[in-house]
């Protein structure tokens, strides 16, 4: 689908993380574009490619990617000077926390004292 658009950046954000702020995607969305590179999170060692900004240039990696992980993918991203990691700061690690069931969100609740 991405493919038939004119756009050149396609940013994601799974719906289990629902911290990203909206700056946070806007930031990383402008960096794609300036540099014409998917601009993808790393913590603590790993991509995080469900909140990221892919440029249309990783496109024909994507394509043949059937059965890879999206960590490798990335990795080879990097490799080709396709992917600038973004990595994510102490500040921010809470951002990623994944809310999958109710047990998540009270326990993210908790620890914050709020919601979001």
């Amino acid at each position: 689908m991405w493919r038939e658009t004119k756009c050149d950046v396609l940013l994601t954000l799974a719906v289990d993380v629902p911290r990203v702020p909206v700056d946070y995607l806007r930031e990383l969305a402008l960096a794609a574009v300036q540099r014409e590179r998917s601009v993808v999170p790393m913590r603590a060692g790993n991509f995080e490619p469900l909140a990221a900004a892919w440029h249309r240039s990783c496109l024909p990696e994507f394509s043949g990617a059937a059965g890879r992980s999206l960590q490798n993918i990335c990795l080879t991203l990097v490799a080709n000077d396709l992917l600038t990691p973004r990595q994510v700061s102490d500040g921010e690690a809470r951002l990623f926390d994944n809310m999958n069931t109710p047990e998540d969100y009270h326990r993210i609740s908790e620890a914050t004292g709020s919601p979001f």
